[in-house]
């Protein structure tokens, strides 16, 4: 079972679907700096569960991050790691520069990560 899931981690999927339905959430965050970024967060489904995420953020700074946020979640959710513990572990990071007050969650969001995590779970209905 260990070595199936490590192999669906390390080795990209050839049996990707054409076409996948998604749902894109939007969230704003305010950095450190004073500068309101958009993030558009998409997650896709296939067979119903959550199969790949992506990003898309209005401040070219963090497109690093988020290109790897992303290819990290979507091997963990096509390996089928449970989109609740991805969740959890995003919502754990805290950031100086990223930590905002959110009107999604009716108080402060301690990273762009955790937001990332928040969306994951509205997605998922928890």
């Amino acid at each position: 079972m260990v070595a199936a899931a490590v192999d669906t981690l390390v080795a990209p999927s050839d049996d990707r679907p054409t076409v996948l339905e998604g749902r894109t959430y939007k969230r704003k965050i305010s950095t450190s700096d004073g500068v309101d970024v958009n993030v558009y967060i998409t997650i896709c489904e296939q067979d119903g569960k959550p199969f790949e995420m992506f990003l898309n953020c209005s401040d070219a700074k963090f497109a690093e991050f988020t290109a790897v946020a992303m290819i990290l979640a979507s091997r963990l959710l096509r390996a089928g790691v449970e989109p609740a513990i991805i969740a959890e572990d995003l919502e754990s990071i805290h950031s100086p520069f990223t930590g905002h007050f959110s009107k999604h969650t009716s108080g402060f969001c301690p990273s762009l990560a955790a937001s990332i995590g928040q969306v994951i779970r509205e997605h998922a209905g928890g």
